[in-house]
């Protein structure tokens, strides 16, 4: 999962130019995009762990690594463009309704 660690960043060159309404349609589709990346992340771990007959040193193996991946997943979420379209989201939606 090293390489997503770009995964939850912002085109600001991209942002610059857009209206609300713009704005709200890029923020959507990349939170789309960050979550299907997640839930693949972790689906891709469960399905190799269902072949894992290895013994016990491959499966601490297997763990050590997975908890990495989901320690990395944590800090995006909580990274500054996350929040921003996190939030950005929620505020709009909370206009809506």
């Amino acid at each position: 999962m090293s390489d997503s660690i770009d995964t939850c960043r912002i085109d600001q060159a991209r942002l610059s130019g857009y209206n609300e309404t713009d704005k709200a349609s890029y923020f959507e589709t990349l939170f789309e995009q960050w979550l299907e990346s997640f839930k693949k992340k972790l689906n891709d771990d469960q399905e190799h762990n269902k072949k894992l007959n290895e013994g016990p040193r491959t499966e601490l193996i297997h763990w050590k690594g997975r908890l990495q991946d989901i320690t990395l997943l944590s800090e995006l979420t909580r990274s500054r463009d996350f929040m921003i379209v996190k939030n950005f989201l929620g505020s709009n939606s909370n206009r809506k309704g």
